[in-house]
């Protein structure tokens, strides 16, 4: 088996939102790379184990200077997680005996890890700017975090269904078998390295208090552009 066919086959997939390829740039390259596989019998394993990538891991704690979660992450984390194959949990921060902040912690290969990252950091500027539009049109400004609550679910909801479809759709295109060993990998090496318990927290009802923001903020869901814009410069914009 060639080293340069399996160079190339990594090389492919390594194309992602972190190393600045766009959504249909990365599903392009994902299914050349699945075609030279079959053609050239390599396995999913051959190119993990060859790849020096998938030995790359990264813990990343994000902090934003909130006491509190931002809605984008007690909505949308695990949505996001899961879409970009990495491990997502909240911890608790403190100084001596007082609590200073609820943090949100990725645990993956770093290319996966950038990639959440930066898919929040999109959630997160779309919520705020759709939000602040949503807002400045109301005339009844009563009730206005209840409102907030219901806009951003709404929001919410919406992303993480177009997260889901994209996944069904990679996984569709012949991705499973790739995605199950990684995700093995990922979680091999987060025992090793990490070793914190995780458990899906209950299920919580969520109370809609205002179906119009609802509704609302489900159209804004459909707005956000997960895509990484390019500045005439070169640099890297996130842009919503």
């Amino acid at each position: 088996m060639s080293e340069a066919i399996k160079a190339k086959i990594a090389a492919l997939l390594s194309k992602n939102a972190a190393n600045g390829a766009s959504e249909a740039e990365a599903m392009a390259a994902f299914k050349i790379a699945q075609k030279l596989m079959l053609e050239h019998g390599v396995t999913e394993a051959d190119i993990m184990e060859n790849n020096s990538a998938a030995k790359d891991f990264l813990r990343e704690v994000l902090r934003d200077g909130r006491k509190n979660l931002h809605e984008c992450d007690i909505y949308c984390a695990m949505s996001i997680a899961e879409f970009c194959d990495v491990k997502v949990w909240q911890s608790k921060e403190y100084r001596g005996n007082i609590k200073t902040g609820v943090v949100l912690n990725y645990f993956g290969y770093s290319a996966d890890v950038e990639t959440a990252k930066y898919i929040r950091e999109i959630v997160f500027r779309a919520m705020e700017w759709e939000w602040a539009k949503y807002s400045n049109s109301l005339t009844n400004v009563g009730h206005k975090r209840s409102i907030r609550k219901s806009f951003l679910v709404g929001m919410a909801n919406r992303i993480n269904q177009r997260l889901r479809d994209l996944k069904s759709e990679t996984r569709a295109s012949g991705g499973t078998s790739l995605i199950i060993l990684k995700n093995q990998m990922v979680t091999e090496e987060y025992v090793r390295q990490v070793n914190i318990h995780l458990k899906k927290g209950a299920a919580t009802k969520i109370t809609i208090k205002d179906s119009g923001a609802y509704v609302a903020g489900q159209n804004a869901g459909n707005r956000v552009s997960l895509s990484r814009a390019e500045t005439k410069t070169g640099a890297r914009q996130i842009t919503a």
